[in-house]
């Protein structure tokens, strides 16, 4: 059977920051019964509480004010409520300022800021934060390129069940890329990745398993692999005739077809991973 063209392998490397939704999130506030009421209970409640310097509700409240939920989407609210926690050590709020800081939300894109924001809640060990500093080393923005220490920093993050920097560490190995080239690194980084639903890590595990590269060669579990990984999308990674041409026989295709129709994709553990932003921190109790 000939390879899978490498040039199909799914990189969202050049992309500058991935959402982490499997990072702790909590549930949306309770919003009020009546549509026409403009302050919720909670707002009023974190608010009071915020006020008094509760990082937790700080945070949170940033956090609304960021995505617009159940008050008017304001970035220079979110912005105040996010420096007040940072500056009192929230891990989170930290993140977010990188997170405002790297994409000009609110104010001017700034990657030495991110950069120093993503730090401090990196030294408390923030998986989140670990991720996005790994991908301004890799790139050099807001810091001296180093691959090395992008790679510390993915680790860190994929070492806590971090499946963006998981998937990040697979494409490193998978391409040599600041690392010796190591396909069986890769496709256990991918591997855990995939296990938590990200469907570029599934399609880039699915090419392992077509191509035989660093795991015995399966051209079911690869097809099954790349259909889980296109079915948000509504469509197959690769047409049956793209197999047909690769060498696998259409009972072997329909008998994988029928075998990934058995599989779906929680959407709750999906995650959107061509984004370039980072999702808001958001793992703190509700108040």
């Amino acid at each position: 059977m000939r390879r899978v063209k490498k040039g199909l392998l799914f990189l969202v490397g050049l992309a500058t920051f991935t959402t982490a939704l499997g990072d702790g999130m909590i549930g949306r506030l309770h919003t009020s019964d009546s549509e026409n009421s403009s302050v919720t209970p909670d707002l009023i409640t974190l608010t009071r509480l915020a006020n008094k310097g509760d990082t937790h509700a700080q945070t949170k409240l940033g956090v609304m004010y960021f995505h617009g939920d159940s008050v008017q989407q304001d970035y220079q609210q979110a912005m105040h409520w996010f420096q007040k926690a940072a500056d009192n050590g929230h891990a989170g709020a930290q993140t977010n300022l990188g997170l405002m800081y790297s994409n000009a939300l609110g104010l001017p894109q700034d990657s030495q800021k991110a950069a120093y924001w993503y730090q401090k809640a990196a030294a408390q060990g923030y998986s989140v934060a670990y991720l996005n500093l790994g991908v301004l080393y890799s790139m050099g923005e807001g810091v001296r390129q180093d691959l090395k220490q992008a790679l510390i920093s993915y680790k860190k993050a994929a070492y806590q069940g971090n499946p963006h920097a998981q998937y990040r560490l697979g494409t490193m190995y998978a391409n040599g890329n600041g690392v010796p080239h190591d396909d069986k690194k890769a496709v256990f980084w991918y591997t855990k990745a995939a296990g938590q639903g990200l469907s570029s890590a599934q399609f880039n595990l699915g090419l392992k398993y077509l191509n035989g590269e660093g795991v015995s060669q399966d051209v079911i579990e690869g097809y099954k692999l790349m259909m889980m990984a296109s079915f948000d999308a509504g469509k197959k990674s690769m047409d049956s005739r793209d197999l047909v041409s690769e060498g696998a026989t259409q009972d072997l295709i329909d008998d994988t077809q029928r075998i990934s129709e058995t599989w779906t994709l929680s959407s709750e553990t999906q995650a959107d991973d061509q984004s370039n932003i980072s999702l808001i921190a958001e793992d703190m109790p509700d108040i």
